[in-house]
């Protein structure tokens, strides 16, 4: 598995997105894709590039390529986040209505993400649950 590419055009001056649930973040960004030795090509669906959307992390809100993209990044920072498709859709692509496709398989994703606001919100629990989680048993064994 390839690791996205992270290029920071600016380094912001607040608090920084750390690797632990529970974070909200709240960004403008840009999207392009790439698929194969194509140009790059705007990407659909996405919201105009002045317009702050709000994306909690850890919940598959987006793929994991933009999440980890983001880790590191400070409130006023700007980044160029660069996915190859392993972390984004990978040989799928993105399918639209009918026999349409949004994004052809095996495509990069390549974003530009300004880091408006990170707000750090409680994180509920089922007390049920196990919070550790031992890989090395298989669920039967359990």
């Amino acid at each position: 598995m390839d690791l996205p590419g992270m290029d920071d055009i600016t380094v912001g001056d607040g608090d920084e997105i750390k690797g632990d649930l529970g974070y909200v973040v709240s960004i403008k960004y840009t999207g392009t894709y790439q698929s194969g030795s194509g140009s790059a090509k705007p990407l659909p669906g996405l919201p105009k590039p002045d317009q702050v959307v709000q994306i909690p992390l850890g919940v598959n809100v987006v793929v994991i390529g933009f999440e980890l993209g983001l880790l590191g990044m400070k409130v006023h920072g700007k980044r160029r986040i660069t996915i190859p498709p392993d972390l984004a859709y990978g040989s799928a692509g993105l399918a639209g209505f009918g026999d349409s496709v949004l994004l052809p398989e095996e495509s990069t994703l390549i974003f530009e993400v300004e880091l408006v606001q990170l707000d750090k919100v409680p994180i509920e629990t089922d007390e049920t649950l196990d919070k550790t989680i031992d890989f090395t048993k298989t669920p039967r064994s359990r």
